[in-house]
């Protein structure tokens, strides 16, 4: 979710609900009237529906934040020497937090651990990671698992 606000000088700015249930302040840097309000409304159109679709890269929509650096986030452009196992721990596990119980963290943590940390597959970097390199790890995943009979 994202709104416009008018700070108490006439300025605009855009507040957002961002992945951790924080609200977050950007100031636009510029007067509100008719036509900077339009183009803020458009901005935050867009950042919206990055929310929703979560896509949203606060570091790359806002690099200058003191906020950037305070949550401690990288644009996806500094994410690119990073392998699967620490972009799974940085950004997918950190993002589930928000999403689920926490015995299902837990869970997940647990699975995430055996099943990506622990193989290959982990250690590859973001940006040579291939289709082949996926489903070889599926089949290893698909070898694993165990196949329950039925009872008599």
């Amino acid at each position: 979710m994202a709104w416009l606000e008018q700070d108490r000088h006439g300025r605009l700015r855009l507040a957002f609900k961002y992945c951790d249930g924080e609200t977050y302040r950007e100031p636009l840097g510029v007067e509100a009237n008719k036509r900077t309000r339009a183009d803020a409304e458009r901005l935050r159109a867009t950042i919206q529906l990055e929310l929703a679709a979560r896509t949203f890269d606060y570091a790359r929509r806002f690099p200058n934040s003191p906020q950037v650096a305070e949550l401690g986030l990288k644009s996806a452009q500094a994410n690119r020497n990073q392998t699967l196992q620490e972009f799974g721990e940085s950004a997918w596990l950190a993002e589930k937090k928000t999403d689920v119980k926490r015995s299902t963290l837990v869970y997940y943590s647990e699975l995430f651990k055996a099943q990506v940390q622990n193989s290959e597959i982990g250690r590859k970097l973001l940006t040579e990671l291939s289709d082949e390199d996926v489903n070889r790890w599926k089949c290893e995943m698909e070898r694993k698992r165990t196949v329950h009979r039925a009872s008599r």
